[in-house]
């Protein structure tokens, strides 16, 4: 099984009030790298 990487930019709306990634923000960021795993996958 191989790893696969996906380099993102945080954004204002992924950090909370404390300057740290929210919950929010991970689901955020998890869910675009899904995304754009499976279309590598099917190409």
């Amino acid at each position: 099984m191989s790893i696969y990487e996906y380099k993102t930019h945080i954004r204002y709306q992924d950090v909370n009030e404390n300057n740290e990634l929210s919950d929010k923000g991970i689901l955020n960021i998890l869910s675009e790298a899904a995304g754009v795993h499976s279309e590598v996958v099917r190409l």
